[in-house]
């Protein structure tokens, strides 16, 4: 930006000295004592030219920007959490074909009884109640090992695949809120810069207005010249009133983009430059198939590719082998007459009919699989866009910045024309207001044009680069 708000009140403040010395010139003349023709520059007392409170919080520099982003924002705390919700469904399928052990234990009362024969290890007994006794337990201990489960084996790679995405989409949460910090720093940063210039305008205007009173005290000017000069300063007042505001809005969405319900401040070491410097400084370059959204996208839809074949491996029978160890109260149920059996098979397990629900499960598996490729192009399509416009915004924000340098080129060449013409009773205090205002326009103007470079570079290196930092960054 430069100090152009120094030399537009040291301009004004000359044109208005010069106001002075012509009216002090023809009152000395009137009374026949020369006593200089220099005016000093009035002081002023004006609340809204005191700097605005900092908040409490302030980031020094981007990490420290990244790291409140990754400790303190919730989107990305329960993007993380979806993540880790993915991981633990992919160990559940695990568990699906590897070994389980369970334990049983069964307890019972026989409350109708009979009479009759009862055989024992003691012998045969007559006329006995039976059974007997009559109540009875039993405990055991299971022992199952899949050996054959295709359709669990192929869905557990599924699994894996969605882990991974979800991984990716926390990547690409990430890369959206730093894209959302970085957005915020260069939005305050403009609100800041644009109220420097709106309160040096204001400076420049009560100045003028002081310099005009003083100017109609000595002989010279009109009420009228009063009367605009303090017109000048109610409305730069209000500019000033209204920069502020928008100073506070940027600190609140500056709070908000890092995760809190605060306001937050940037520190005034925190340039346009340094934040781009950092921000290269922890970027590295990425292809837009390497862009977390489209890997992403792409992952998910191999995942949903499988899942249409998944269903086919439903038709295929599962095979267990299994073993149990039962310990009996009552030796008497046994086939082995003893009070521990141990048995050890395979069970066979072939769904064949099941009312049409793997047709269904997988025509929704198909609709799943276009609605993911869709989504895969879009997402590419939407990446490769982006890049675009961020150079576009570039292209056009330089050229924004060129046309509003020659605009303050101009204004401050006005200026200074305006001067001299005042000085040699060519120009009236109007104009010198009215040149005042264009050229302060001008200079906002150039501010939000330098803005708009860094807001577009900072898209522009976003967009094609990973810049992921994390809390722990030093």
């Amino acid at each position: 930006m430069g100090n152009w708000w120094r030399d537009l009140g040291l301009l004004t403040c000359g044109l208005s000295c010069a106001l002075i010395s012509r009216a002090a010139v023809a009152q000395e003349d009137s009374v026949g004592q020369g006593k200089g023709t220099g005016a000093p520059t009035p002081a002023v007392s004006e609340p809204l030219l005191s700097e605005p409170r900092e908040p409490l919080n302030t980031v020094d520099s981007w990490h420290e920007t990244a790291r409140a982003i990754d400790t303190h924002l919730p989107a990305l705390a329960a993007q993380r959490a979806l993540a880790d919700r993915k991981r633990a469904e992919a160990h559940a399928l695990r568990a699906q074909f590897l070994p389980s052990i369970s334990a049983n234990a069964e307890i019972g009362r026989q409350l109708l009884t009979g009479t009759g024969h009862l055989f024992s290890a003691s012998g045969e007994q007559s006329d006995v109640s039976i059974p007997n006794p009559p109540t009875t337990w039993d405990a055991s201990l299971n022992l199952r090992i899949p050996v054959v489960a295709v359709r669990s084996w192929y869905e557990q790679s599924t699994a894996t695949l969605r882990t991974q995405a979800a991984e990716l989409d926390t990547q690409s949460a990430e890369r959206l809120a730093l894209i959302q910090g970085a957005e915020a720093i260069v939005d305050l940063l403009l609100a800041e810069d644009i109220a420097s210039v709106e309160r040096q305008s204001l400076l420049v205007a009560l100045r003028l207005g002081t310099f005009t009173r003083r100017t109609r005290a000595l002989g010279s000017g009109t009420e009228l010249d009063i009367l605009r000069a303090d017109q000048e300063t109610e409305i730069a007042r209000g500019q000033v009133e209204h920069a502020l505001s928008l100073v506070r809005i940027g600190q609140e969405n500056l709070g908000a983009a890092l995760g809190t319900d605060e306001p937050w401040g940037v520190n005034r070491m925190l340039t346009g430059e340094r934040l781009l410097a950092e921000l290269e400084g922890s970027c590295k370059p990425q292809g837009v198939e390497q862009q977390p959204s489209v890997h992403a996208a792409t992952i998910y839809s191999a995942a949903a590719e499988r899942a249409v074949h998944a269903v086919d491996y439903a038709w295929l029978p599962t095979i267990d082998a299994v073993s149990s160890g039962t310990y009996w109260s009552n030796e008497n149920l046994t086939v082995n007459g003893k009070h521990v059996t141990w048995t050890v098979g395979g069970t066979l397990t072939w769904s064949l009919y099941d009312g049409g629900l793997r047709s269904a499960v997988k025509s929704e598996a198909e609709a799943d699989r276009a609605l993911s490729v869709a989504r895969a192009t879009d997402a590419r399509r939407v990446a490769v866009l982006d890049r675009v416009a961020a150079v576009r915004e570039l292209e056009l924000a330089l050229a924004m910045d060129d046309s509003s340098r020659k605009a303050r080129d101009f204004g401050r060449t006005s200026i200074r024309l305006t001067q001299i013409a005042l000085e040699q009773g060519g120009a009236t205090l109007f104009e010198v207001v009215e040149t005042a205002r264009r050229t302060r326009e001008t200079e906002i103007e150039g501010v939000r044009a330098q803005s708009a470079i860094l807001r577009a570079r900072v898209h522009v290196l976003l967009a094609a680069n990973s810049c992921v930092v994390r809390a722990n960054t030093p």
